[in-house]
């Protein structure tokens, strides 16, 4: 794993980050504050509640902080009390090893 970013979701469904392991402080500033409207994938996570995986770097139109040009992602979902408290996302510098793993014979 390279990176590991956590956020608490705010009042106003902005994503504050709380904590991080293996990314520079300058792309920890940089993910500091990530408002509601944000076109990147984290925003909204909380209303699926789903895993998301993203393989590849997801290019300019979906920015997220993390993985090298070939490597991949995993956003989930932080539940307190049942409702969706915040994020974490996982960040690999190679192919998601989860998805091996669930992909079976």
């Amino acid at each position: 794993m390279r990176s590991v970013f956590l956020w608490r979701r705010t009042e106003s469904d902005c994503l504050a980050l709380v904590g991080h392991a293996g990314a520079s402080r300058q792309e920890a500033v940089h993910w500091q504050w990530v408002p509601r409207r944000t076109a990147v994938p984290c925003t909204g996570r909380w209303r699926r509640r789903t895993r998301l995986a993203a393989h590849g770097h997801p290019g300019r139109q979906a920015p997220m902080p993390g993985a090298a040009a070939d490597g991949a992602r995993a956003l989930l979902p932080v539940l307190a009390q049942g409702q969706v408290a915040g994020l974490l996302l996982a960040a690999w510098d190679g192919p998601d090893p989860l998805a091996e793993r669930c992909a079976g014979p």
